[in-house]
């Protein structure tokens, strides 16, 4: 769903993201009393603190951003992109292997996005 015009697409996910941590704070919480704080190390919370601020706020700033400039008709179907873009970084970052399923299923999604953009 588009903000409605007049709001910045920054504006709206602060907006959502600050409304999700008011509704989901009280079960985080409960969580943590009930089972006590997981125990990770300080790479570990940061890798958390990072993938929650690039995925819920520079993620969305941009999916919202290119909405407004492309249109959903054209930009939605970007967003079957998104697993390829864990997948190559999985081979760049973590070495992962890519199967030759895996390889012809990434072109099939790479081959549509590209129909279905010149469409």
């Amino acid at each position: 769903m588009l903000p409605p015009r007049g709001v910045s697409s920054a504006a709206a996910t602060y907006w959502g993201v600050g409304l999700g941590a008011l509704v989901l704070t009280p079960l985080a919480l409960g969580l943590f009393a009930a089972d006590g704080v997981p125990e990770a190390g300080p790479a570990a919370w940061g890798a958390v603190l990072f993938l929650a601020a690039v995925t819920s706020i520079a993620g969305y700033v941009g999916w919202y951003w290119a909405l407004s400039r492309g249109g959903i008709q054209r930009i939605a179907t970007l967003q079957f992109l998104q697993p390829l873009s864990g997948l190559v970084l999985a081979v760049l970052v973590l070495g992962e292997g890519v199967g030759p399923g895996t390889a012809i299923g990434a072109a099939a999604v790479i081959g549509g996005v590209v129909i279905a953009q010149r469409a």
